[in-house]
């Protein structure tokens, strides 16, 4: 077993900034963009895709699907192109052994995406980054899931806080974000995992890159849990919404 340390945080609510400039030569970045954004930059964002992808968007059954793919693809291509400083229209997507979406051609370069119900969430950083975003649902029966992947103490806190669902969707998508980071699926060793608040030590059954992690959440507009997770590092995570980024 690989012994690695996270420490986990809940951050304060960040501010989105309207204004992005070129990126420095470290970074740990964080974008959102809407689902619902104005047809024209929609149609600026597709137009960025493959013929692969357009193929792949248009087998969504349901519009929005379509519309979350396209903009994880399409925006995505444009952070690309922006921050390594190539045509958008030139990334070459590959995938890794555990099937992670990378850039061969870049290995400093790391990249991650989430969706869900009006957002598409981006990160960026030059180290291996994941990051997981889910609607606070209030309906959702999430007790199979707690017994199958939470770890005794997570299983304890959900159920003594006052807001068990906005618990439930912090620890979730820590450990999302976290095996998102090391392109990991879900895994049956996930219920030895604690990713409660403060530095906690895990044993994984493989080796990875880095010992040392982080892992900050926080609740977005009120509806949504966001989990962010990184090797340790003392960058501070900067957050942009899309527009950020002009309409090159």
């Amino acid at each position: 077993m690989f012994q690695v340390n996270i420490f986990c945080e809940e951050s304060r609510v960040p501010e989105w900034n309207e204004h992005s400039g070129a990126p420095p030569s470290n970074f740990l970045h964080v974008w959102r963009a809407p689902v619902h954004m104005p047809r024209q930059d929609l149609d600026s964002i597709m137009a960025l895709m493959n013929e692969e992808e357009v193929e792949k968007a248009a087998k969504f059954y349901l519009r929005e699907d379509k519309i979350r793919y396209a903009i994880g693809r399409g925006f995505l291509r444009r952070l690309i192109g922006h921050y390594l400083n190539i045509d958008p229209k030139t990334v070459m997507f590959h995938r890794s052994k555990h099937n992670k979406p990378i850039l061969v051609a870049h290995n400093n370069f790391h990249f991650n995406i989430s969706h869900a119900g009006d957002w598409v969430v981006f990160a960026l950083s030059k180290a291996t980054i994941g990051i997981d975003i889910e609607p606070i649902n209030a309906t959702f029966d999430y007790q199979e899931v707690v017994t199958q992947f939470f770890e005794p103490s997570e299983i304890d806190f959900i159920s003594k806080s006052a807001n068990p669902y906005q618990s439930f969707f912090k620890i979730w998508t820590r450990k999302e974000a976290f095996l998102k980071a090391l392109g990991w699926g879900l895994t049956d060793h996930l219920h030895h995992y604690c990713f409660l608040d403060r530095r906690r030590s895990i044993s994984l059954p493989e080796p990875i890159e880095h010992k040392d992690w982080q892992i900050i959440s926080f609740v977005m507009e009120e509806k949504y849990y966001l989990s962010l997770a990184n090797p340790k590092t003392e960058t501070l995570p900067l957050f942009f919404d899309w527009n950020a980024l002009g309409s090159s």
